[in-house]
């Protein structure tokens, strides 16, 4: 077995089933008060319909496992949440991709990884409802791009004196620290430059609110990138306590439900409650840790 295959095999193990991800666009963000009066600011995402339009296994040419889930951009939308057109960008190889899988025109398309537990019919309808209020999610996205900076907003460098000799270099970067040998800047020194339009993931926010009649995704704290960008949202990737807790490969509606007839899901302590419950079980026993309490609990008799 050589390297790849190595890894391919340490990616793909059934220990810890992996669901897809979805693509959605960033609203903005706002605040709401919970149970106990707390202010919490949210991300509000906007999640349309997915398709899936291609399927990857091992057995095929691929050799790894995944979904390949397309979905409508924001160009491709109007207020009222109806498609209005096709955006011009979408080549021809795209739409005969999409069109063999029976898949209308659509400009968003990604793919995830995922295990066997975890697949799904090509054509298969994900909606919001596929991410369950209280788990933990990983985003990534485009930060906002800030344009050539300097250190000091860059790097958040001190900058040099404001006075006493220093003159047109108070926000400049000082000395490179280089000499005659190695007579070089070394790679990686901080120096000015663009900032920002690079691919960053966010860890472990919480979903507090699914929204399924208006499509929206509410996510405690802050999401890179600007307003109207598209991220990835997926399943926590260091949170697999609550993968028992969220519906496998996805929520599929039931005879007679409609997403635009359902109330929004605001998050409650039952799920985080069965997490940590399911954390502290999972736990490591600490030697002689038992012993102790069982001499604490003797001596108080």
């Amino acid at each position: 077995m050589n390297v790849l295959s190595l890894f391919r095999s340490t990616m793909s193990t059934s220990a810890f089933p992996r669901r897809t991800g979805l693509l959605a666009t960033k609203i903005g963000m706002t605040a709401e008060w919970d149970a106990n009066g707390t202010r919490v600011p949210l991300t509000v995402l906007r999640v349309v319909p997915h398709a899936v339009s291609q399927v990857k296994t091992e057995d095929t040419a691929d050799g790894y496992t995944a979904l390949q889930v397309a979905a409508i951009t924001p160009s491709e939308l109007s207020e009222q949440g109806v498609t209005v057109g096709v955006s011009k960008h979408i080549s021809k190889p795209v739409t005969g991709h999409l069109a063999k899988a029976g898949i209308a025109p659509r400009g968003a398309i990604a793919e995830f990884r995922v295990t066997k537990e975890g697949l799904l019919p090509v054509g298969s309808m994900l909606s919001v409802l596929h991410f369950v209020p209280g788990q933990a999610v990983d985003l990534r996205g485009v930060t906002t791009g800030k344009g050539f900076q300097g250190v000091m907003k860059r790097w958040g460098f001190g900058g040099l004196a404001a006075s006493h000799g220093v003159s047109v270099s108070h926000r400049s970067h000082g000395a490179t620290g280089q000499r005659q040998d190695p007579g070089r800047v070394f790679k990686g020194k901080k120096m000015a430059g663009h900032m920002g339009h690079e691919w960053r993931t966010i860890q472990n926010l919480r979903v507090y609110k699914v929204d399924p009649s208006r499509g929206l995704l509410y996510v405690k704290g802050g999401v890179p990138g600007p307003d109207r960008a598209v991220v990835h949202v997926e399943d926590a990737i260091k949170n697999r306590d609550q993968l028992s807790l969220l519906p496998f490969p996805t929520r599929i509606l039931a005879d007679g439900e409609d997403l635009a007839s359902m109330k929004p899901e605001v998050m409650s302590k039952i799920l985080t409650t069965r997490i940590i419950q399911t954390q502290v079980r999972s736990a490591p026993k600490i030697p002689g840790q038992a012993k102790t309490a069982q001499k604490g609990t003797a001596e108080k008799k």
